[in-house]
């Protein structure tokens, strides 16, 4: 790709950075790092690293990180290549020219962000996603000793991330069969082997398998959208909320929110986790009741009181997913009275 990289890089893996810079330089490639990574993407620090970026002027990017590291590197890159202001890339295929060459190394396991073609953004307390071919990585290596030091929180946040795409995927109303193959696989793998990650970071066979997971949710997430569970953790963001935890704290809303009108779909996750029973609802309920029980195991708070949501926001936030956060393809759409009662049950922490 050239001889000149701007490598981006997590900026609490400034030692996987420097090795990987030394392995660079006795190649005799340029090298120049931005390790001001130290969260979710904001305009203002992608901005930022962009500012650098263009200062440097790479032949080729790398990132190295978890999904914020890797949804900077995606934007920066295309940032080089397109003059334009960040906020005009928003949306669907606005991203006019392929980015500077792009090589993305994750270090969790979740956002799958290596494979798919989208990167989110805050501008302020909205969360704004970026969609375009134009985005995504030229090369994706995917090393599950990346994700040996993963921190249990990070393990289980970002592990249940994975979950979540691979079940929202499998409920959105644009499915389709190679996506509910993957997501049934997922579950699969999800449920032998986040656990044993979350419980031993060391366990290579579980970080293996728990990185396989997370690209194929990259997958699903490049050829449909989620839906409501999705929405509701973006609800949360500015509380300080991150993503994984804020989709895996949804999810058993979520699912609840669609067995009304798709249960012979979620009951085939409980088929492949071996809980189905005769009748799909009492199978799809059985499904909502095996991810509660594995938010218990990894520490997932039960409720948006406990996450420090104060109880008065609720109307705001009901609205807010609602009119900001909409999901057409989600199976039942909801009603704002059906909405709030949602937000009512979860900062209760209500058992489904």
């Amino acid at each position: 790709f050239g001889k000149r990289v701007l490598l981006i890089v997590d900026g609490n893996l400034a030692s996987i950075g420097r090795e990987i810079s030394g392995y660079l330089e006795q190649g005799s490639v340029e090298v120049a790092v931005y390790d001001k990574i130290y969260g979710e993407p904001t305009i203002e620090s992608v901005g930022d690293a962009a500012k650098h970026a263009v200062e440097v002027d790479p032949d080729v990017v790398i990132g190295v990180g978890g999904g914020s590291t890797l949804d900077t590197s995606k934007i920066v890159s295309a940032l080089i290549s397109n003059k334009m202001d960040i906020r005009d890339m928003f949306g669907v295929d606005r991203v006019p020219r392929k980015g500077r060459p792009l090589i993305l190394l994750p270090t969790t396991a979740g956002t799958g962000s290596e494979v798919d073609r989208t990167a989110v953004v805050s501008d302020g307390h909205v969360k704004r996603s970026i969609i375009s071919h134009n985005i995504a990585a030229d090369i994706a290596i995917v090393d599950p000793e990346l994700t040996v030091g993963c921190p249990p929180r990070v393990t289980a946040y970002t592990g249940l991330d994975t979950l979540a795409h691979a079940i929202e995927g499998m409920m959105s109303t644009a499915s389709n069969p190679l996506i509910d193959a993957l997501a049934l696989e997922i579950v699969r793998i999800v449920d032998r082997y986040l656990r044993r990650a979350y419980y031993n970071g060391r366990d290579i066979e579980a970080r293996f398998y728990m990185s396989f997971a997370a690209t194929m949710g990259g997958y699903i997430l490049s050829s449909t959208t989620m839906v409501y569970g999705h929405s509701i953790s973006y609800t949360l963001s500015k509380y300080g909320v991150p993503h994984g935890l804020g989709t895996a704290f949804a999810l058993p809303y979520a699912i609840k929110i669609n067995i009304g009108v798709i249960p012979e779909k979620i009951s085939r996750i409980a088929e492949t986790l071996g809980i189905a029973e005769r009748d799909s609802r009492r199978s799809s309920w059985r499904v909502v009741e095996w991810v509660q029980e594995l938010l218990r195991d990894l520490g997932i708070p039960r409720s948006l009181k406990e996450m420090g949501v104060p109880k008065e926001d609720i109307k705001a936030l009901a609205r807010e997913m609602i009119e900001t956060y909409p999901r057409p393809n989600n199976p039942r759409q909801l009603s704002i009275e059906e909405t709030e009662k949602l937000y009512e049950e979860m900062w209760i922490g209500s058992q489904l």
